[in-house]
């Protein structure tokens, strides 16, 4: 599973971070990723290459993700943060940051830069799984 995860989703230099003053409340709840795009291409469902990602976004700046990659599971605590426009999540493996955008029901990051440390870009949307907690 650690070669898949290097090859799809990648590693970057950083770490979590606070949601603060800058944070997003609208990005607070239970997440699961239902749609991706690679390098600008048409955007297909991560279950077609039997990978699922879940986030768990906390209110106070902490995160916790869980991946499963062909039928195997990894779960990571970590933090996130918005500056200017800009999303940013890490945890364990996980490490993107890029644009993003919010409705009531899913976000948006994308152009997220070398997500599979292959100089790739992807873009990728997620959608609300749980009632807002405030």
């Amino acid at each position: 599973m650690a070669f898949a995860l290097a090859c799809i989703v990648g590693c970057g230099g950083g770490g979590g971070g606070s949601a603060g003053a800058g944070g997003d409340p609208m990005l607070v709840g239970d997440w699961k990723m239902t749609s991706m795009s690679v390098n600008g291409g048409p955007f297909f469902a991560p279950s077609t290459i039997e990978w699922d990602v879940r986030l768990q976004i906390n209110g106070d700046g902490s995160l916790s993700a869980t991946e499963v990659w062909q039928g195997s599971s990894e779960s990571s605590g970590g933090g996130w943060s918005v500056n200017g426009g800009q999303l940013h999540v890490a945890a364990g493996w996980l490490n993107w940051t890029g644009p993003y955008s919010t409705t009531a029901n899913s976000f948006t990051l994308s152009s997220v830069a070398n997500y599979d440390g292959e100089g790739h870009s992807g873009s990728f949307v997620f959608s609300r799984q749980s009632a807002r907690i405030e």
